[in-house]
Protein backbone atom coordinates (compact mmCIF):
# COMPACT_ATOMS: atom_id res chain seq x y z
CA UNK A 1 0.00 0.00 0.00
CA UNK A 2 2.71 2.33 0.50
CA UNK A 3 4.73 1.85 -2.30
CA UNK A 4 1.58 2.13 -4.12
CA UNK A 5 0.62 5.32 -2.69
CA UNK A 6 4.07 7.01 -3.36
CA UNK A 7 3.49 5.71 -6.72
CA UNK A 8 0.70 7.77 -6.88
CA UNK A 9 2.25 10.58 -6.10
CA UNK A 10 4.96 10.47 -8.35
CA UNK A 11 2.32 9.68 -11.17
CA UNK A 12 0.72 12.61 -9.77
CA UNK A 13 3.74 14.77 -9.93
CA UNK A 14 4.41 14.06 -13.53
CA UNK A 15 0.67 14.56 -14.13
CA UNK A 16 1.44 18.16 -13.03
CA UNK A 17 4.57 18.84 -14.71
CA UNK A 18 2.95 18.13 -18.06
CA UNK A 19 0.45 20.48 -17.62
CA UNK A 20 0.33 23.44 -20.40
CA UNK A 21 1.47 26.61 -19.04
CA UNK A 22 -1.31 29.05 -19.61
CA UNK A 23 0.12 32.47 -20.00
CA UNK A 24 -1.55 35.40 -17.59
CA UNK A 25 -2.53 37.75 -20.35
CA UNK A 26 -3.87 40.25 -17.87
CA UNK A 27 -0.17 40.61 -16.31
CA UNK A 28 1.41 40.69 -20.20
CA UNK A 29 -1.15 43.36 -21.10
CA UNK A 30 -0.56 45.39 -18.01
CA UNK A 31 3.43 45.08 -18.60
CA UNK A 32 2.36 46.47 -21.82
CA UNK A 33 0.61 49.35 -21.01
CA UNK A 34 3.41 50.42 -17.94
CA UNK A 35 6.05 50.47 -20.30
CA UNK A 36 8.07 53.48 -20.87
CA UNK A 37 9.02 52.39 -24.42
CA UNK A 38 6.59 52.30 -27.51
CA UNK A 39 5.28 48.60 -28.16
CA UNK A 40 2.77 48.60 -31.15
CA UNK A 41 1.85 45.76 -33.09
CA UNK A 42 0.33 46.21 -36.69
CA UNK A 43 -0.43 43.45 -39.20
CA UNK A 44 1.87 42.44 -42.59
CA UNK A 45 0.04 45.33 -44.28
CA UNK A 46 1.53 48.14 -41.76
CA UNK A 47 -1.53 48.68 -40.36
CA UNK A 48 -1.29 49.77 -36.22
CA UNK A 49 -3.21 46.69 -34.72
CA UNK A 50 -2.25 48.17 -30.63
CA UNK A 51 -1.18 51.58 -29.54
CA UNK A 52 0.10 51.58 -26.01
CA UNK A 53 0.82 54.37 -23.38
CA UNK A 54 4.58 54.50 -23.84
CA UNK A 55 3.78 54.53 -27.34
CA UNK A 56 1.54 57.95 -26.90
CA UNK A 57 3.98 59.48 -24.58
CA UNK A 58 6.76 59.18 -27.03
CA UNK A 59 4.90 59.70 -30.52
CA UNK A 60 2.22 62.14 -29.00
CA UNK A 61 -0.82 60.13 -30.99
CA UNK A 62 -3.61 58.57 -28.81
CA UNK A 63 -4.49 55.07 -29.12
CA UNK A 64 -7.50 56.26 -31.01
CA UNK A 65 -5.66 58.17 -33.64
CA UNK A 66 -2.98 55.45 -33.77
CA UNK A 67 -5.02 52.28 -34.65
CA UNK A 68 -6.22 51.70 -38.02
CA UNK A 69 -3.43 54.54 -39.70
CA UNK A 70 -0.59 52.76 -41.20
CA UNK A 71 2.84 52.58 -39.47
CA UNK A 72 4.30 54.75 -42.25
CA UNK A 73 2.47 57.99 -40.49
CA UNK A 74 5.57 57.33 -38.02
CA UNK A 75 8.25 57.38 -40.41
CA UNK A 76 9.43 60.70 -42.22
CA UNK A 77 9.92 60.85 -45.90
CA UNK A 78 13.44 59.77 -46.17
CA UNK A 79 12.99 57.19 -44.15
CA UNK A 80 9.71 55.10 -46.17
CA UNK A 81 11.93 52.65 -48.01
CA UNK A 82 12.75 51.01 -44.69
CA UNK A 83 8.76 49.82 -44.31
CA UNK A 84 9.35 46.87 -47.28
CA UNK A 85 12.00 45.68 -46.00
CA UNK A 86 11.10 45.40 -42.50
CA UNK A 87 7.96 43.84 -43.25
CA UNK A 88 10.00 40.93 -45.66
CA UNK A 89 12.32 39.85 -42.69
CA UNK A 90 9.34 39.20 -40.03
CA UNK A 91 7.48 37.65 -42.83
CA UNK A 92 11.06 35.11 -43.02
CA UNK A 93 10.46 35.07 -39.10
CA UNK A 94 13.69 37.21 -38.63
CA UNK A 95 13.83 39.25 -35.72
CA UNK A 96 15.36 43.03 -36.10
CA UNK A 97 17.29 43.29 -33.07
CA UNK A 98 17.88 47.30 -31.93
CA UNK A 99 18.26 49.08 -35.22
CA UNK A 100 18.18 52.88 -35.00
CA UNK A 101 16.55 55.00 -37.19
CA UNK A 102 14.46 58.79 -37.08
CA UNK A 103 10.59 58.29 -36.42
CA UNK A 104 8.49 61.20 -36.32
CA UNK A 105 5.85 62.59 -33.79
CA UNK A 106 2.26 63.79 -34.06
CA UNK A 107 3.76 67.64 -34.42
CA UNK A 108 6.13 66.76 -36.97
CA UNK A 109 9.42 66.75 -34.69
CA UNK A 110 12.02 64.06 -35.83
CA UNK A 111 13.09 61.29 -32.71
CA UNK A 112 15.85 59.00 -32.69
CA UNK A 113 14.78 55.76 -31.51
CA UNK A 114 16.13 51.97 -31.37
CA UNK A 115 13.76 49.43 -32.42
CA UNK A 116 13.29 45.65 -31.64
CA UNK A 117 10.94 44.29 -34.55
CA UNK A 118 9.53 40.68 -34.09
CA UNK A 119 6.94 38.21 -35.64
CA UNK A 120 3.24 38.36 -34.17
CA UNK A 121 2.23 34.52 -34.50
CA UNK A 122 -1.28 32.75 -34.47
CA UNK A 123 -2.42 29.56 -32.58
CA UNK A 124 -1.04 27.65 -35.41
CA UNK A 125 2.25 29.95 -35.38
CA UNK A 126 1.91 31.28 -38.73
CA UNK A 127 3.23 35.02 -39.01
CA UNK A 128 0.34 37.69 -39.07
CA UNK A 129 1.82 40.82 -38.28
CA UNK A 130 4.90 42.53 -36.34
CA UNK A 131 5.55 43.87 -32.56
CA UNK A 132 8.09 46.89 -32.43
CA UNK A 133 9.28 48.09 -29.15
CA UNK A 134 10.37 51.55 -30.03
CA UNK A 135 12.92 53.03 -27.28
CA UNK A 136 13.65 56.95 -27.52
CA UNK A 137 17.05 57.55 -27.93
CA UNK A 138 17.07 61.27 -28.61
CA UNK A 139 18.85 62.30 -25.39
CA UNK A 140 21.61 59.61 -25.45
CA UNK A 141 21.90 60.21 -29.18
CA UNK A 142 22.60 63.87 -28.14
CA UNK A 143 25.50 62.89 -25.48
CA UNK A 144 26.89 60.88 -27.97
CA UNK A 145 26.84 63.29 -30.60
CA UNK A 146 28.52 65.75 -27.79
CA UNK A 147 31.41 62.84 -26.88
CA UNK A 148 31.70 62.62 -30.70
CA UNK A 149 32.29 66.32 -30.83
CA UNK A 150 34.66 66.79 -27.88
CA UNK A 151 36.23 63.45 -28.92
CA UNK A 152 37.21 65.20 -32.51
CA UNK A 153 38.03 68.22 -30.88
CA UNK A 154 40.48 66.53 -28.30
CA UNK A 155 41.82 64.56 -31.19
CA UNK A 156 42.22 67.80 -33.69
CA UNK A 157 43.52 69.95 -30.67
CA UNK A 158 47.61 71.39 -31.42
CA UNK A 159 47.36 71.54 -27.46
CA UNK A 160 48.72 67.83 -25.81
CA UNK A 161 45.55 66.33 -24.29
CA UNK A 162 46.47 63.41 -21.59
CA UNK A 163 44.58 61.47 -19.68
CA UNK A 164 45.64 59.62 -16.96
CA UNK A 165 44.61 57.63 -14.04
CA UNK A 166 45.25 58.27 -10.21
CA UNK A 167 48.15 56.29 -10.18
CA UNK A 168 49.76 58.57 -13.13
CA UNK A 169 49.26 55.95 -15.79
CA UNK A 170 48.53 57.27 -19.28
CA UNK A 171 44.74 56.27 -20.24
CA UNK A 172 44.70 58.68 -23.36
CA UNK A 173 46.71 60.49 -25.75
CA UNK A 174 45.54 63.22 -28.64
CA UNK A 175 47.39 63.91 -31.61
CA UNK A 176 48.32 66.96 -30.04
CA UNK A 177 50.76 64.86 -27.41
CA UNK A 178 52.01 63.38 -29.87
CA UNK A 179 53.61 66.47 -31.94
CA UNK A 180 54.37 68.54 -28.64
CA UNK A 181 55.67 65.76 -26.84
CA UNK A 182 56.94 62.95 -29.91
CA UNK A 183 55.67 59.89 -28.66
CA UNK A 184 53.39 57.70 -30.49
CA UNK A 185 49.72 57.25 -28.42
CA UNK A 186 50.91 53.19 -28.55
CA UNK A 187 54.39 54.41 -27.07
CA UNK A 188 52.40 56.32 -24.44
CA UNK A 189 49.24 54.53 -22.87
CA UNK A 190 49.77 52.38 -20.36
CA UNK A 191 52.80 54.11 -19.24
CA UNK A 192 53.84 56.15 -16.40
CA UNK A 193 53.00 60.30 -17.19
CA UNK A 194 56.62 60.19 -15.29
CA UNK A 195 58.09 59.66 -18.61
CA UNK A 196 57.05 63.63 -19.92
CA UNK A 197 58.95 65.08 -16.21
CA UNK A 198 62.87 66.01 -16.63
CA UNK A 199 64.58 64.55 -13.61
CA UNK A 200 64.60 68.02 -11.57
CA UNK A 201 60.55 67.55 -11.78
CA UNK A 202 59.54 64.58 -10.50
CA UNK A 203 58.49 65.44 -7.28
CA UNK A 204 55.56 67.74 -9.32
CA UNK A 205 53.71 64.31 -9.85
CA UNK A 206 52.19 63.39 -6.23
CA UNK A 207 52.03 66.67 -5.46
CA UNK A 208 49.36 67.45 -8.93
CA UNK A 209 47.39 63.51 -8.35
CA UNK A 210 47.16 65.15 -4.75
CA UNK A 211 45.43 67.92 -6.03
CA UNK A 212 42.90 66.39 -8.47
CA UNK A 213 42.11 63.64 -5.59
CA UNK A 214 41.00 66.27 -3.37
CA UNK A 215 38.38 67.14 -6.93
CA UNK A 216 40.84 70.59 -7.57
CA UNK A 217 41.56 72.31 -10.58
CA UNK A 218 45.50 72.98 -11.78
CA UNK A 219 45.12 76.19 -13.95
CA UNK A 220 47.67 77.80 -16.38
CA UNK A 221 50.39 76.09 -14.22
CA UNK A 222 53.59 76.78 -16.43
CA UNK A 223 56.45 74.32 -15.49
CA UNK A 224 58.80 71.72 -17.54
CA UNK A 225 58.40 68.75 -19.86
CA UNK A 226 60.88 66.43 -21.34
CA UNK A 227 60.08 64.84 -25.22
CA UNK A 228 61.28 61.97 -26.18
CA UNK A 229 64.40 63.06 -27.94
CA UNK A 230 64.93 64.41 -24.21
CA UNK A 231 64.35 67.98 -25.16
CA UNK A 232 63.03 70.30 -22.08
CA UNK A 233 60.18 72.40 -23.48
CA UNK A 234 57.93 74.92 -21.61
CA UNK A 235 54.22 73.93 -21.42
CA UNK A 236 51.39 75.53 -19.68
CA UNK A 237 48.89 72.84 -17.87
CA UNK A 238 45.44 72.81 -17.35
CA UNK A 239 44.75 69.33 -15.07
CA UNK A 240 41.31 68.56 -13.85
CA UNK A 241 39.24 65.92 -12.60
CA UNK A 242 37.88 62.61 -14.48
CA UNK A 243 34.71 61.75 -12.88
CA UNK A 244 32.84 58.47 -13.34
CA UNK A 245 28.85 58.48 -13.96
CA UNK A 246 28.52 58.44 -10.18
CA UNK A 247 30.88 61.64 -9.75
CA UNK A 248 33.90 59.51 -8.34
CA UNK A 249 37.03 61.21 -9.68
CA UNK A 250 38.68 58.07 -11.16
CA UNK A 251 41.47 60.08 -13.05
CA UNK A 252 42.97 63.28 -14.26
CA UNK A 253 42.68 64.77 -17.78
CA UNK A 254 45.48 67.25 -18.74
CA UNK A 255 45.80 70.11 -21.36
CA UNK A 256 49.15 71.00 -22.30
CA UNK A 257 50.23 73.75 -24.63
CA UNK A 258 54.16 74.18 -25.74
CA UNK A 259 54.79 77.75 -24.67
CA UNK A 260 58.51 77.31 -25.57
CA UNK A 261 58.56 80.04 -27.98
CA UNK A 262 56.28 81.86 -26.17
CA UNK A 263 59.07 81.58 -23.22
CA UNK A 264 61.75 82.79 -25.47
CA UNK A 265 59.34 85.85 -26.94
CA UNK A 266 58.61 86.22 -23.09
CA UNK A 267 62.69 86.83 -22.27
CA UNK A 268 63.36 88.32 -25.14
CA UNK A 269 60.63 91.38 -24.31
CA UNK A 270 62.53 91.10 -20.48
CA UNK A 271 65.73 91.74 -21.95
CA UNK A 272 64.67 94.70 -24.01
CA UNK A 273 62.44 96.32 -21.39
CA UNK A 274 65.85 95.95 -19.01
CA UNK A 275 67.44 97.99 -22.01
CA UNK A 276 65.41 100.60 -22.23
CA UNK A 277 64.66 100.75 -18.21
CA UNK A 278 68.43 101.17 -17.98
CA UNK A 279 69.21 103.54 -21.18
CA UNK A 280 70.17 106.94 -20.24
CA UNK A 281 68.25 107.83 -23.37
CA UNK A 282 64.39 108.73 -22.98
CA UNK A 283 62.54 105.98 -24.64
CA UNK A 284 58.72 106.78 -25.05
CA UNK A 285 55.73 105.02 -26.49
CA UNK A 286 52.93 106.88 -28.16
CA UNK A 287 49.51 106.52 -29.62
CA UNK A 288 49.19 107.39 -33.28
CA UNK A 289 47.20 110.73 -31.14
CA UNK A 290 50.47 111.52 -29.57
CA UNK A 291 49.26 110.01 -26.33
CA UNK A 292 51.88 108.77 -23.65
CA UNK A 293 51.93 105.04 -23.47
CA UNK A 294 55.17 104.18 -21.89
CA UNK A 295 57.97 106.39 -20.00
CA UNK A 296 61.14 104.70 -19.26
CA UNK A 297 63.72 105.89 -16.29
CA UNK A 298 65.93 107.88 -18.92
CA UNK A 299 62.58 110.18 -19.78
CA UNK A 300 62.07 110.85 -15.71
CA UNK A 301 65.74 111.53 -15.62
CA UNK A 302 65.64 113.87 -18.97
CA UNK A 303 62.16 115.17 -18.24
CA UNK A 304 61.78 115.49 -14.70
CA UNK A 305 58.41 114.08 -14.80
CA UNK A 306 57.86 110.09 -12.91
CA UNK A 307 56.02 108.62 -15.53
CA UNK A 308 52.68 108.41 -13.56
CA UNK A 309 52.72 112.41 -14.55
CA UNK A 310 52.74 111.87 -18.20
CA UNK A 311 51.17 108.22 -18.74
CA UNK A 312 48.09 108.87 -20.49
CA UNK A 313 48.87 112.63 -21.88
CA UNK A 314 49.61 114.38 -24.71
CA UNK A 315 53.39 114.30 -25.51
CA UNK A 316 53.00 118.19 -26.11
CA UNK A 317 53.33 118.48 -23.00
CA UNK A 318 57.25 118.20 -23.35
CA UNK A 319 57.34 120.51 -26.72
CA UNK A 320 57.81 124.09 -26.49
CA UNK A 321 54.94 126.02 -27.30
CA UNK A 322 56.48 127.13 -30.77
CA UNK A 323 56.41 124.10 -32.41
CA UNK A 324 52.80 123.19 -32.84
CA UNK A 325 52.63 121.66 -36.12
CA UNK A 326 55.62 118.86 -35.93
CA UNK A 327 54.43 116.37 -33.98
CA UNK A 328 51.21 116.14 -36.79
CA UNK A 329 54.34 116.02 -39.34
CA UNK A 330 56.28 113.12 -37.23
CA UNK A 331 52.70 111.28 -36.75
CA UNK A 332 52.06 111.74 -40.32
CA UNK A 333 55.37 110.12 -41.72
CA UNK A 334 55.09 107.09 -39.33
CA UNK A 335 51.80 106.51 -40.68
CA UNK A 336 53.21 106.85 -44.39
CA UNK A 337 56.02 103.87 -43.27
CA UNK A 338 59.15 106.64 -42.69
CA UNK A 339 61.65 106.23 -40.34
CA UNK A 340 62.66 109.35 -38.60
CA UNK A 341 66.78 109.30 -37.75
CA UNK A 342 68.72 111.59 -35.90
CA UNK A 343 66.42 114.27 -35.61
CA UNK A 344 67.37 117.05 -34.30
CA UNK A 345 64.74 119.94 -32.48
CA UNK A 346 64.02 121.09 -28.83
CA UNK A 347 61.98 119.96 -25.93
CA UNK A 348 60.99 121.24 -22.22
CA UNK A 349 61.60 119.79 -19.07
CA UNK A 350 59.02 120.15 -16.34
CA UNK A 351 60.69 122.99 -14.92
CA UNK A 352 60.15 124.92 -18.07
CA UNK A 353 64.08 124.85 -19.43
CA UNK A 354 64.42 124.30 -23.40
CA UNK A 355 67.25 121.95 -24.16
CA UNK A 356 68.35 120.12 -27.38
CA UNK A 357 67.63 116.78 -28.53
CA UNK A 358 68.28 114.62 -31.24
CA UNK A 359 65.33 112.60 -32.06
CA UNK A 360 64.69 108.46 -33.41
CA UNK A 361 61.64 107.62 -34.30
CA UNK A 362 60.39 104.20 -36.11
CA UNK A 363 56.63 102.78 -36.03
CA UNK A 364 55.65 100.33 -33.29
CA UNK A 365 53.63 97.81 -35.31
CA UNK A 366 51.13 94.39 -34.63
CA UNK A 367 51.21 91.07 -35.20
CA UNK A 368 49.87 91.62 -38.73
CA UNK A 369 52.33 94.17 -39.51
CA UNK A 370 49.93 97.21 -39.16
CA UNK A 371 50.96 100.61 -37.57
CA UNK A 372 49.34 101.11 -34.20
CA UNK A 373 52.10 103.51 -32.38
CA UNK A 374 55.22 105.59 -32.31
CA UNK A 375 58.54 104.45 -30.85
CA UNK A 376 61.03 107.74 -29.89
CA UNK A 377 64.18 107.64 -28.28
CA UNK A 378 64.76 110.94 -27.61
CA UNK A 379 68.78 111.91 -26.89
CA UNK A 380 69.90 114.99 -24.81
CA UNK A 381 72.32 116.31 -27.07
CA UNK A 382 72.35 120.59 -25.57
CA UNK A 383 76.14 119.55 -23.98
CA UNK A 384 76.98 118.16 -27.47
CA UNK A 385 75.84 121.57 -28.96
CA UNK A 386 77.26 123.74 -26.58
CA UNK A 387 80.60 121.98 -27.25
CA UNK A 388 80.07 122.32 -31.00
CA UNK A 389 79.31 125.86 -30.64
CA UNK A 390 82.36 126.46 -28.61
CA UNK A 391 84.57 124.57 -30.87
CA UNK A 392 83.35 126.24 -33.81
CA UNK A 393 83.89 129.64 -32.30
CA UNK A 394 87.80 128.47 -32.04
CA UNK A 395 87.44 127.92 -35.14
CA UNK A 396 85.51 130.87 -36.32
CA UNK A 397 88.26 132.72 -34.12
CA UNK A 398 91.42 131.28 -36.37
CA UNK A 399 93.21 133.77 -38.72
CA UNK A 400 94.69 130.64 -40.60
CA UNK A 401 92.01 129.08 -43.25
CA UNK A 402 90.55 125.43 -41.91
CA UNK A 403 88.88 123.62 -44.31
CA UNK A 404 87.32 119.96 -43.98
CA UNK A 405 87.17 118.17 -47.14
CA UNK A 406 85.60 114.59 -48.21
CA UNK A 407 87.59 111.70 -49.88
CA UNK A 408 86.07 112.91 -53.07
CA UNK A 409 87.98 116.14 -52.75
CA UNK A 410 84.70 118.23 -51.60
CA UNK A 411 85.17 120.80 -49.15
CA UNK A 412 82.59 119.92 -46.35
CA UNK A 413 82.80 123.33 -43.75
CA UNK A 414 84.90 125.90 -43.83
CA UNK A 415 85.68 129.09 -41.30
CA UNK A 416 85.62 132.59 -41.75
CA UNK A 417 88.81 132.84 -42.54
CA UNK A 418 88.40 130.58 -45.95
CA UNK A 419 86.13 133.08 -46.90
CA UNK A 420 88.28 135.93 -46.67
CA UNK A 421 91.02 134.13 -48.70
CA UNK A 422 89.42 133.05 -51.46
CA UNK A 423 86.92 136.05 -51.74
CA UNK A 424 83.86 133.46 -51.96
CA UNK A 425 80.89 133.05 -49.68
CA UNK A 426 80.90 129.88 -47.11
CA UNK A 427 77.63 128.48 -49.03
CA UNK A 428 79.17 129.04 -52.72
CA UNK A 429 82.38 126.76 -51.26
CA UNK A 430 81.01 124.32 -49.62
CA UNK A 431 79.99 120.76 -51.92
CA UNK A 432 82.49 122.33 -54.24
CA UNK A 433 85.94 120.85 -55.72
CA UNK A 434 89.43 121.60 -53.04
CA UNK A 435 91.68 122.11 -55.97
CA UNK A 436 89.70 125.21 -57.78
CA UNK A 437 90.88 127.39 -55.11
CA UNK A 438 94.32 126.86 -55.90
CA UNK A 439 96.86 127.72 -59.12
CA UNK A 440 98.06 124.24 -59.18
CA UNK A 441 95.07 122.87 -58.86
CA UNK A 442 96.61 118.79 -59.78
CA UNK A 443 99.26 119.82 -57.31
CA UNK A 444 96.15 120.47 -54.47
CA UNK A 445 94.43 117.67 -55.58
CA UNK A 446 97.90 115.47 -55.13
CA UNK A 447 98.06 117.07 -51.65
CA UNK A 448 95.06 115.53 -50.36
CA UNK A 449 95.70 112.67 -51.76
CA UNK A 450 99.08 112.41 -49.98
CA UNK A 451 96.97 112.92 -46.76
CA UNK A 452 94.70 109.87 -47.63
CA UNK A 453 97.08 107.61 -47.98
CA UNK A 454 99.83 108.77 -45.70
CA UNK A 455 97.05 110.21 -42.48
CA UNK A 456 98.98 113.59 -42.66
CA UNK A 457 101.18 116.25 -44.63
CA UNK A 458 103.14 119.07 -43.54
CA UNK A 459 104.11 122.22 -44.73
CA UNK A 460 102.96 121.30 -47.93
CA UNK A 461 103.51 124.85 -50.65
CA UNK A 462 100.68 125.76 -52.57
CA UNK A 463 99.31 129.09 -53.89
CA UNK A 464 95.35 130.19 -53.57
CA UNK A 465 93.83 132.58 -55.59
CA UNK A 466 91.38 134.89 -54.47
CA UNK A 467 88.30 135.87 -56.89
CA UNK A 468 89.74 139.19 -57.87
CA UNK A 469 92.59 137.02 -58.77
CA UNK A 470 95.40 138.17 -55.88
CA UNK A 471 97.27 134.93 -54.66
CA UNK A 472 98.55 134.01 -51.55
CA UNK A 473 101.41 131.27 -50.65
CA UNK A 474 99.99 129.06 -48.20
CA UNK A 475 101.53 126.34 -46.42
CA UNK A 476 99.05 123.02 -46.28
CA UNK A 477 99.07 121.10 -42.80
CA UNK A 478 96.58 118.31 -42.79
CA UNK A 479 95.55 115.21 -41.29
CA UNK A 480 93.31 112.56 -41.58
CA UNK A 481 89.68 111.88 -39.53
CA UNK A 482 87.49 108.73 -39.44
CA UNK A 483 83.74 108.51 -38.33
CA UNK A 484 81.56 105.30 -38.53
CA UNK A 485 80.71 106.27 -42.24
CA UNK A 486 83.44 107.67 -44.52
CA UNK A 487 86.82 108.88 -43.82
CA UNK A 488 87.40 112.82 -44.72
CA UNK A 489 90.72 114.99 -44.51
CA UNK A 490 90.52 118.06 -42.44
CA UNK A 491 93.04 121.21 -43.01
CA UNK A 492 94.77 121.80 -39.45
CA UNK A 493 96.49 125.10 -40.91
CA UNK A 494 97.17 127.08 -44.16
CA UNK A 495 99.13 129.77 -43.58
CA UNK A 496 101.36 132.14 -45.44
Amino acid sequence: MVKETKRSKNEQLGADESKEIVPNYSMLAAIVESSQDAIIGKDLDGIITSWNKGAEKIYGYSAKEAIGKPISVLVPPGRRDELPEIIQKIKKGEMIDHYETVRMTKEGKKIYVSLTISAIKDASGEIIGASTIARDITARRKVDEERLRLAAIVQSSQDAIVGKDLKGIITSWNQGAERVYGYAAEEAVDKSISILLPPGRRDELPEILSKIKKGETIDHYETVRMTKDGKNIHVSLTISAIKDASGEIIGASTIARDITARRKVDEERLRLAAIVESSEDAILGLTLDGVITSWNLGAEKMFGFHASDVIGHSVLGIYPVDRPDELQDIIKRIKSGQRIDHFETERKRKNGTIFDVSLSISAIRDSVGDVIGISKIIRDISGQKQASQYARSLIEASLDPLVTISTEGKITDVNEATVQVTGMPRKKLIDSDFSNYFIEPEKAREGYRQVLSKGKVTDYPLTIQHISGKTVDVLYNATVYRDKKRRRTRCIRCGS
